[in-house]
Protein backbone atom coordinates (compact mmCIF):
# COMPACT_ATOMS: atom_id res chain seq x y z
CA UNK A 1 0.00 0.00 0.00
CA UNK A 2 1.24 3.70 -1.11
CA UNK A 3 1.90 5.06 2.55
CA UNK A 4 -0.38 8.28 3.14
CA UNK A 5 1.54 11.97 2.74
CA UNK A 6 -0.20 13.11 6.25
CA UNK A 7 -1.01 10.57 9.26
CA UNK A 8 -2.91 11.94 11.44
CA UNK A 9 -3.15 10.94 15.37
CA UNK A 10 -6.85 11.51 16.94
CA UNK A 11 -5.75 10.40 20.65
CA UNK A 12 -9.54 9.77 22.52
CA UNK A 13 -10.85 9.48 25.79
CA UNK A 14 -14.48 9.03 26.25
CA UNK A 15 -15.45 11.53 23.47
CA UNK A 16 -17.93 9.15 21.65
CA UNK A 17 -19.54 11.91 21.00
CA UNK A 18 -17.78 13.93 19.15
CA UNK A 19 -15.37 11.48 17.63
CA UNK A 20 -16.58 10.39 14.56
CA UNK A 21 -17.09 14.34 12.96
CA UNK A 22 -13.52 14.48 14.35
CA UNK A 23 -12.47 11.75 12.07
CA UNK A 24 -14.75 12.53 9.08
CA UNK A 25 -13.33 16.34 8.74
CA UNK A 26 -9.73 14.52 8.19
CA UNK A 27 -11.32 12.19 5.74
CA UNK A 28 -12.74 15.52 4.01
CA UNK A 29 -9.21 16.96 3.43
CA UNK A 30 -9.00 17.74 -0.32
CA UNK A 31 -5.84 17.43 -2.26
CA UNK A 32 -4.31 15.07 0.15
CA UNK A 33 -3.95 11.40 1.43
CA UNK A 34 -4.06 10.76 4.48
CA UNK A 35 -4.88 7.89 6.86
CA UNK A 36 -6.54 8.30 10.32
CA UNK A 37 -5.19 5.95 13.53
CA UNK A 38 -7.46 6.44 16.34
CA UNK A 39 -6.18 5.18 19.54
CA UNK A 40 -8.18 4.76 21.84
CA UNK A 41 -6.74 5.78 25.74
CA UNK A 42 -9.12 2.98 27.42
CA UNK A 43 -12.11 4.70 27.01
CA UNK A 44 -15.42 3.41 29.08
CA UNK A 45 -17.94 4.58 26.91
CA UNK A 46 -19.21 3.90 23.30
CA UNK A 47 -16.00 4.54 21.79
CA UNK A 48 -15.28 1.17 20.36
CA UNK A 49 -19.33 0.81 19.09
CA UNK A 50 -18.72 3.95 17.16
CA UNK A 51 -15.79 2.96 15.46
CA UNK A 52 -16.93 -0.53 14.76
CA UNK A 53 -20.01 1.05 13.17
CA UNK A 54 -18.17 3.12 10.72
CA UNK A 55 -15.33 0.32 9.87
CA UNK A 56 -16.66 -0.30 6.68
CA UNK A 57 -17.43 3.26 5.43
CA UNK A 58 -14.04 4.44 6.19
CA UNK A 59 -12.20 1.53 5.25
CA UNK A 60 -8.73 1.25 5.76
CA UNK A 61 -8.11 4.49 5.75
CA UNK A 62 -8.97 4.57 9.50
CA UNK A 63 -7.09 2.54 11.63
CA UNK A 64 -7.97 2.07 15.61
CA UNK A 65 -5.69 0.97 18.74
CA UNK A 66 -6.51 0.65 22.00
CA UNK A 67 -4.41 1.20 25.21
CA UNK A 68 -4.65 1.41 29.12
CA UNK A 69 -5.77 4.70 30.45
CA UNK A 70 -2.26 6.13 30.10
CA UNK A 71 -3.43 9.98 29.26
CA UNK A 72 -2.79 11.92 26.07
CA UNK A 73 0.73 12.43 25.69
CA UNK A 74 1.04 8.47 25.71
CA UNK A 75 -1.63 8.11 23.17
CA UNK A 76 -0.34 10.82 20.63
CA UNK A 77 3.27 9.18 20.80
CA UNK A 78 1.74 5.73 20.22
CA UNK A 79 0.31 7.25 17.14
CA UNK A 80 3.27 8.50 15.67
CA UNK A 81 4.74 5.60 16.55
CA UNK A 82 2.62 3.96 14.19
CA UNK A 83 2.27 6.86 11.38
CA UNK A 84 3.83 6.16 7.56
CA UNK A 85 3.24 9.85 6.40
CA UNK A 86 6.16 12.37 5.99
CA UNK A 87 4.05 14.87 7.51
CA UNK A 88 2.08 13.84 10.86
CA UNK A 89 -0.68 15.71 12.82
CA UNK A 90 -2.48 15.16 15.91
CA UNK A 91 -6.25 16.26 16.47
CA UNK A 92 -8.19 15.96 19.36
CA UNK A 93 -11.25 13.71 18.98
CA UNK A 94 -13.67 17.07 20.02
CA UNK A 95 -12.02 19.44 17.58
CA UNK A 96 -12.66 19.73 13.33
CA UNK A 97 -10.50 20.29 10.68
CA UNK A 98 -11.72 22.19 8.15
CA UNK A 99 -11.61 20.67 4.32
CA UNK A 100 -8.19 23.13 3.63
CA UNK A 101 -5.99 22.50 6.41
CA UNK A 102 -4.62 19.81 5.48
CA UNK A 103 -3.37 21.11 1.91
CA UNK A 104 -2.69 24.35 3.13
CA UNK A 105 -0.29 23.44 5.60
CA UNK A 106 1.35 21.43 3.19
CA UNK A 107 1.79 24.52 1.03
CA UNK A 108 3.15 26.18 2.98
CA UNK A 109 5.69 23.76 3.93
CA UNK A 110 6.37 23.26 0.48
CA UNK A 111 7.49 27.05 0.43
CA UNK A 112 10.26 26.71 2.94
CA UNK A 113 12.39 23.97 3.23
CA UNK A 114 13.65 24.90 6.66
CA UNK A 115 10.02 25.03 8.34
CA UNK A 116 9.38 22.59 10.49
CA UNK A 117 5.81 22.64 11.20
CA UNK A 118 3.13 24.97 10.11
CA UNK A 119 -0.27 25.67 11.78
CA UNK A 120 -3.46 27.38 11.14
CA UNK A 121 -5.59 29.67 12.95
CA UNK A 122 -8.60 28.62 14.60
CA UNK A 123 -12.41 29.27 15.33
CA UNK A 124 -14.32 27.71 18.32
CA UNK A 125 -17.68 25.88 18.63
CA UNK A 126 -19.91 24.98 21.49
CA UNK A 127 -20.53 21.30 22.16
CA UNK A 128 -23.32 21.00 19.71
CA UNK A 129 -21.46 22.50 16.81
CA UNK A 130 -22.76 25.99 17.38
CA UNK A 131 -20.17 29.03 16.35
CA UNK A 132 -18.66 30.57 19.90
CA UNK A 133 -16.42 32.95 18.39
CA UNK A 134 -15.25 32.63 14.15
CA UNK A 135 -11.79 33.57 14.94
CA UNK A 136 -9.71 33.45 17.61
CA UNK A 137 -6.44 36.41 17.38
CA UNK A 138 -3.05 36.00 18.83
CA UNK A 139 -0.49 38.26 18.63
CA UNK A 140 2.47 36.49 16.96
CA UNK A 141 6.34 37.54 16.96
CA UNK A 142 8.83 36.35 14.37
CA UNK A 143 12.19 34.35 14.78
CA UNK A 144 13.52 34.98 18.45
CA UNK A 145 10.02 36.97 19.38
CA UNK A 146 8.41 33.67 18.14
CA UNK A 147 10.54 31.47 20.81
CA UNK A 148 10.15 33.60 23.37
CA UNK A 149 6.14 33.79 23.26
CA UNK A 150 6.54 30.50 23.43
CA UNK A 151 8.85 30.25 26.28
CA UNK A 152 6.75 32.33 28.07
CA UNK A 153 3.44 30.21 27.13
CA UNK A 154 1.42 33.41 25.63
CA UNK A 155 1.33 31.79 22.13
CA UNK A 156 -0.58 28.88 22.52
CA UNK A 157 -0.17 26.31 19.94
CA UNK A 158 -2.22 23.49 20.48
CA UNK A 159 -1.72 19.95 18.18
CA UNK A 160 -5.07 19.93 16.80
CA UNK A 161 -3.65 23.28 14.64
CA UNK A 162 -0.55 21.89 13.50
CA UNK A 163 1.28 20.03 11.00
CA UNK A 164 4.94 18.55 11.12
CA UNK A 165 7.61 17.39 9.36
CA UNK A 166 8.13 13.97 10.62
CA UNK A 167 11.92 13.97 9.99
CA UNK A 168 12.24 17.05 12.48
CA UNK A 169 10.57 15.02 16.16
CA UNK A 170 12.31 13.13 18.18
CA UNK A 171 10.92 9.46 19.14
CA UNK A 172 8.39 10.05 21.42
CA UNK A 173 8.06 13.89 21.33
CA UNK A 174 4.91 14.57 23.42
CA UNK A 175 5.94 14.97 27.39
CA UNK A 176 3.36 12.19 28.85
CA UNK A 177 4.53 13.23 32.23
CA UNK A 178 2.09 16.77 31.83
CA UNK A 179 -1.24 15.59 30.55
CA UNK A 180 -3.00 18.86 29.10
CA UNK A 181 -0.11 20.51 28.19
CA UNK A 182 2.15 17.69 26.97
CA UNK A 183 2.97 19.72 23.55
CA UNK A 184 4.16 22.55 25.18
CA UNK A 185 8.02 21.24 25.24
CA UNK A 186 7.60 19.95 21.62
CA UNK A 187 6.73 23.22 20.32
CA UNK A 188 9.86 24.56 22.14
CA UNK A 189 12.38 22.06 20.53
CA UNK A 190 10.79 22.48 17.23
CA UNK A 191 10.94 26.31 17.33
CA UNK A 192 14.63 26.00 18.49
CA UNK A 193 15.47 23.60 15.18
CA UNK A 194 13.35 25.47 12.49
CA UNK A 195 10.62 28.19 11.40
CA UNK A 196 6.64 27.52 12.47
CA UNK A 197 5.03 28.62 9.32
CA UNK A 198 1.45 30.23 9.56
CA UNK A 199 -1.23 29.64 7.26
CA UNK A 200 -3.06 33.04 7.91
CA UNK A 201 -6.68 31.63 7.71
CA UNK A 202 -8.89 29.91 10.11
CA UNK A 203 -8.52 26.23 9.03
CA UNK A 204 -9.72 24.47 12.52
CA UNK A 205 -12.73 24.31 14.56
CA UNK A 206 -11.91 24.21 18.17
CA UNK A 207 -14.53 22.74 20.77
CA UNK A 208 -15.76 24.58 24.13
CA UNK A 209 -17.63 22.00 26.34
CA UNK A 210 -17.80 21.15 29.90
CA UNK A 211 -15.45 18.57 29.91
CA UNK A 212 -12.61 19.96 27.98
CA UNK A 213 -9.33 20.98 29.30
CA UNK A 214 -9.76 23.04 31.53
CA UNK A 215 -12.35 20.55 33.56
CA UNK A 216 -10.42 19.69 36.53
CA UNK A 217 -8.03 22.67 37.84
CA UNK A 218 -6.09 20.66 40.42
CA UNK A 219 -5.10 18.02 37.87
CA UNK A 220 -3.93 20.57 35.24
CA UNK A 221 -2.13 23.54 37.42
CA UNK A 222 -0.42 20.73 38.89
CA UNK A 223 0.71 19.57 35.26
CA UNK A 224 1.30 22.99 34.10
CA UNK A 225 3.42 24.15 36.87
CA UNK A 226 4.90 20.82 36.13
CA UNK A 227 5.87 21.49 32.40
CA UNK A 228 6.76 25.37 32.97
CA UNK A 229 9.66 23.35 35.26
CA UNK A 230 10.73 20.87 32.33
CA UNK A 231 10.73 24.13 29.60
CA UNK A 232 13.17 25.64 32.23
CA UNK A 233 15.17 22.44 32.52
CA UNK A 234 15.85 22.87 28.58
CA UNK A 235 17.85 25.86 28.80
CA UNK A 236 16.36 27.25 25.84
CA UNK A 237 14.79 30.22 28.08
CA UNK A 238 17.49 31.15 29.54
CA UNK A 239 19.61 31.10 26.05
CA UNK A 240 16.98 33.93 24.84
CA UNK A 241 16.86 36.00 27.94
CA UNK A 242 14.06 34.71 30.07
CA UNK A 243 14.62 33.77 33.92
CA UNK A 244 13.12 30.81 34.93
CA UNK A 245 11.38 32.82 38.06
CA UNK A 246 9.51 34.77 35.41
CA UNK A 247 8.15 32.01 33.58
CA UNK A 248 6.75 30.58 36.72
CA UNK A 249 4.98 33.21 38.11
CA UNK A 250 3.60 33.79 34.56
CA UNK A 251 2.05 30.63 34.66
CA UNK A 252 0.94 30.98 38.46
CA UNK A 253 -1.09 33.50 36.43
CA UNK A 254 -2.17 31.50 34.00
CA UNK A 255 -3.12 29.04 36.89
CA UNK A 256 -5.32 31.17 38.52
CA UNK A 257 -7.46 31.92 35.13
CA UNK A 258 -7.64 28.04 34.92
CA UNK A 259 -9.49 28.32 38.64
CA UNK A 260 -11.22 31.41 37.52
CA UNK A 261 -12.69 29.59 34.46
CA UNK A 262 -13.80 26.79 37.12
CA UNK A 263 -15.17 29.69 39.23
CA UNK A 264 -13.53 29.16 42.04
CA UNK A 265 -12.38 32.90 42.66
CA UNK A 266 -10.59 31.72 45.96
CA UNK A 267 -8.21 29.60 44.65
CA UNK A 268 -7.94 31.85 41.66
CA UNK A 269 -7.09 34.68 44.00
CA UNK A 270 -4.23 32.47 45.91
CA UNK A 271 -2.64 31.91 42.86
CA UNK A 272 -2.22 35.59 41.86
CA UNK A 273 -0.76 36.03 45.23
CA UNK A 274 1.92 33.54 44.78
CA UNK A 275 2.97 34.86 41.62
CA UNK A 276 3.93 38.02 43.56
CA UNK A 277 5.11 36.45 46.65
CA UNK A 278 7.84 34.26 44.13
CA UNK A 279 8.32 36.51 41.71
CA UNK A 280 7.44 40.41 42.55
CA UNK A 281 7.73 41.53 39.03
CA UNK A 282 4.75 39.86 37.86
CA UNK A 283 3.08 43.24 38.54
CA UNK A 284 4.18 44.23 35.36
CA UNK A 285 3.09 41.32 33.29
CA UNK A 286 0.13 42.01 31.58
CA UNK A 287 -1.09 38.36 32.20
CA UNK A 288 -1.73 39.20 35.93
CA UNK A 289 -3.20 42.39 35.22
CA UNK A 290 -5.77 40.23 32.78
CA UNK A 291 -6.45 37.50 35.09
CA UNK A 292 -7.15 40.38 38.29
CA UNK A 293 -9.17 42.24 35.97
CA UNK A 294 -11.49 39.52 35.33
CA UNK A 295 -11.50 38.72 39.44
CA UNK A 296 -12.84 42.41 39.94
CA UNK A 297 -15.31 42.45 38.07
CA UNK A 298 -17.54 40.33 40.45
CA UNK A 299 -18.98 37.04 40.80
CA UNK A 300 -22.45 37.95 38.83
CA UNK A 301 -20.41 39.55 35.74
CA UNK A 302 -18.10 36.49 35.78
CA UNK A 303 -20.38 33.85 35.58
CA UNK A 304 -21.70 35.83 32.90
CA UNK A 305 -19.20 35.58 30.77
CA UNK A 306 -18.00 32.14 31.32
CA UNK A 307 -21.61 31.28 30.55
CA UNK A 308 -21.12 33.20 27.28
CA UNK A 309 -17.56 31.60 26.40
CA UNK A 310 -18.73 27.82 26.47
CA UNK A 311 -22.43 28.65 24.81
CA UNK A 312 -22.61 29.34 20.85
CA UNK A 313 -25.19 31.99 19.48
CA UNK A 314 -23.27 31.89 15.98
CA UNK A 315 -24.45 29.54 12.96
CA UNK A 316 -23.97 25.47 13.26
CA UNK A 317 -21.32 24.87 11.35
CA UNK A 318 -21.28 22.52 8.35
CA UNK A 319 -19.78 19.25 8.40
CA UNK A 320 -18.92 16.69 6.02
CA UNK A 321 -21.99 15.62 5.25
CA UNK A 322 -21.03 13.14 2.78
CA UNK A 323 -19.22 10.90 6.02
CA UNK A 324 -21.74 11.15 8.14
CA UNK A 325 -23.77 8.18 9.56
CA UNK A 326 -27.35 8.55 7.95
Amino acid sequence: MTPPVLSVIIPTYNRAAFLACAVDSVLAQTGVEVEVIVVDDGSTDSTAAVLERRAARWGQRVRYLRQEHAERGVARNRGLREARGAFVASLDSDDLWRPDHARRCLTVLARNPRAVAAYGDYGQIDQDGRVIRERVVWPLGQGRDFLRDLCLKRLILHPSRVVMRRAALDTDPFDPECPGVEDWRLWLLLADRGVFEPVGDVTVWMRVHAHGTFSHPQQFTHNLMLAAQRIIATGLPAHVGIPGPRILAINRCHCAYVYYLAGQWSEAGRWLAAAIRHYPPVVKEVDFWQVLARLLLGRSLSKRIRAVRQQGRGAIIPLAQPMMEP
